[in-house]
């Protein structure tokens, strides 16, 4: 955690910043949020941020790369939540997060 980014964040915390912040999530999830979301975001150093994302990866790989785990995951999710045009390995869809 970088604490001085945080005690920033607090610093500036209104009531009326939090309201458009639930309604941006509102409008990019597309769906009422059911659930308080924190107001104080978690502040971690690049490199720890780096670490996870990469930790992340070779464990979603793990599964992408398992034949076995892909039919049974794919036999386990009903049809009409299949996705068409599914990309088969979501971490290298040209999509960038960061």
């Amino acid at each position: 955690m970088i604490p001085d980014l945080r005690q920033q964040f607090n610093a500036a915390f209104t009531p009326e910043k939090y309201q458009r912040f639930l309604q941006r999530m509102e409008e990019r999830c597309q769906t009422k949020i059911h659930f308080r979301i924190c107001e104080t975001p978690c502040f971690f150093p690049a490199p720890l941020m780096n670490q996870m994302a990469g930790t992340g990866e070779v464990l979603v790989r793990q599964l992408l790369d398992d034949e076995d785990y892909r039919r049974a995951s794919e036999a386990a999710v009903p049809g009409e939540f299949h996705t068409p045009g599914e990309e088969r390995d979501p971490l290298h869809t040209g999509t960038n997060i960061s």
